[in-house]
C-alpha cells in the first residue's frame, strides 16, 4: 500500500486538503469521538495512551493519499516519483550526516530565543511533563512515530507533490509553514517553520526522505533527553535556562554559544550547498512511452 504514494504528487490545493482532513476530520473529528467514548465508558481515552492519541487522528489524511494514488494508478495519469531516492552529489553520506547534525544544533540555538515568544499552550506542557515521567509511550510518540509520519507527509508527499508542480522555493517554505502549522501553537510554531526551511532543503537537495526522518528524530529526541534528565526543568524551559539552571553557565558564555552557533549553522550551510546537487531532477516523473491520460490537478 506504502509503495503506492509515489504516485501521487498532491498540488497545493490538494495539499490544503490533506491539511484538512489532519486537522478538522482527524484532530477535531477523532478526538470529539475519543472524548465522547470515553465518557461513556468512563475512561479517560485522550490521555489513556499518548501514543495512540497521537496515531489515531493521522488516520483520516493517510486514507485520503492511499485513495488518490489509486486514482492516479487507475487513469494512469502520473509516472512515480518516489518519496526517497537518495543522491548526495560530492558530498560522503558521513559527512553529510555530520554537517547535518551540526546544522541541525546550530539551528536549535539561534531559534531559541524565539520560542519564548508565545507562551506555551497547557496542552503541550502536560505532553513535556509525560517526557520528565520518562514514558516509553511518550518516547515512542515524540521520537519514533512524530518524525516518520510527519516527514512522510510533510515531506515525503506534499513537498514532493509542489516541487512537481510549483518553484523549489515555493515547495520548501510552504511545506514548512504545514509543518508548522499542523502544530497548532504559537510556541511552537516559529521554531517549527524555521526547522522545516531546513528539513525541506534537505530533502529537496538530496531526495533522502530518511536524512529528514533521521533529523527530526534526532530534534525531538535531545528535547526528550533533556527533559527526562532534567525534571525539575519549566515544560517551557530554552536553551538559555538549560545553560543557567542546570550547567550554572554566566549570560556571557549563553553569548558566546551563540555567536559559535551562528558561525557553524553559516559553515555548515555553504558546505551543504557547495556539494549536495543543486538542480536535483529526481523529483521529475520518469514517463514510460506509453501514451496516459492527464488529471486535473484541481481534482480533490
Amino acid at each position: 500500500m506504502l509503495k503506492k504514494l509515489k504516485y501521487f504528487l498532491p498540488s497545493f490545493r490538494q495539499c490544503w486538503v490533506a491539511v484538512f482532513y489532519m486537522l478538522v476530520i482527524g484532530g477535531i473529528g477523532i478526538g470529539l469521538s475519543m472524548v465522547i467514548i470515553g465518557n461513556l465508558i468512563d475512561v479517560d481515552l485522550v490521555n489513556f495512551n499518548m501514543l495512540l492519541t497521537y496515531l489515531l487522528p493521522l488516520i483520516p489524511v493517510f486514507i485520503y493519499f492511499v485513495f488518490k494514488a489509486n486514482e492516479v494508478i487507475i487513469l494512469k495519469s502520473n509516472a512515480p516519483v518516489p518519496l526517497n531516492k537518495p543522491h548526495f552529489g560530492e558530498m560522503n553520506i558521513i559527512i553529510f550526516a555530520l554537517v547535518v547534525f551540526i546544522a541541525l544544533i546550530a539551528l536549535n540555538i539561534l531559534i531559541d530565543p524565539l520560542a519564548k515568544i508565545f507562551p506555551m499552550p497547557e496542552a503541550l506542557k502536560r505532553i513535556y511533563a509525560q517526557m520528565s515521567n520518562r514514558s516509553v509511550w511518550s518516547f515512542l510518540s515524540i521520537a519514533i512515530c512524530a518524525p516518520i509520519i510527519e516527514e512522510t507527509y510533510l515531506r515525503g508527499m506534499m513537498e514532493r507533490g509542489m516541487l512537481y508542480h510549483k518553484t523549489p522555493l515555493f515547495a520548501i517554505l510552504w511545506s514548512s509553514f504545514f509543518f508548522a502549522f499542523v502544530h497548532m501553537n504559537l510556541s511552537q510554531a516559529i521554531p517549527a517553520f524555521l526547522l522545516g526551511i531546513l528539513f525541506g532543503w534537505i530533502y529537496y537537495r538530496t531526495h533522502c526522505l530518511w536524512a529528514t526522518i533521521c533529523m527530526h528524530a534526532v530534534n525531538n529526541a535531545m528535547s526528550y533527553i533533556v527533559f527526562a534528565a532534567y525534571p525539575s526543568l519549566n515544560p517551557d524551559s530554552g536553551l538559555k535556562d538549560v545553560m543557567v539552571n542546570v550547567f550554572s553557565l554566566d549570560k556571557n558564555s549563553y553569548i558566546m554559544v551563540y555567536i559559535a552557533g551562528l558561525i557553524a549553522f553559516i559553515a555548515c550551510v555553504w558546505l551543504l550547498h557547495t556539494y549536495l546537487p543543486k538542480h536535483p531532477d529526481s523529483f521529475t516523473p520518469q514517463r514510460s512511452q506509453t501514451p496516459v491520460t492527464p488529471i486535473s490537478n484541481n481534482t480533490l
